[in-house]
């Protein structure tokens, strides 16, 4: 069994003493833990919201663009007179 580790007054600790040691590192580890998951959450967070951002442009665009080809369709359908292919007006 190791020897006692001495207080801050060179006295050697107590079990009690060792004990609330021990569980004073393992709460700052804990502690640090904490803030560093909190951390990474924050960057998760951000990271998702830059993306939904972007997947609504993009979802913008492609319905301005899938719009925009429905009219070019519908425009080249009345311009042919349904020669080649016909889209219905709504």
């Amino acid at each position: 069994m190791p020897a006692p580790a001495a207080a801050e007054n060179g006295a050697p600790r107590t079990e009690l003493q060792e004990l609330q040691l021990k569980s004073q590192q393992v709460t700052d580890e804990s502690l640090e833990s904490t803030r560093r998951m909190i951390a990474l959450c924050e960057e998760s967070t951000e990271a998702g919201t830059k993306t939904v951002e972007n997947l609504h442009i993009q979802g913008g665009k492609l319905i301005k663009d899938s719009l925009t080809g429905v009219g070019v369709i519908k425009l080249m359908g009345r311009l042919t007179k349904g020669a080649l292919f016909h889209i219905p007006d709504d």
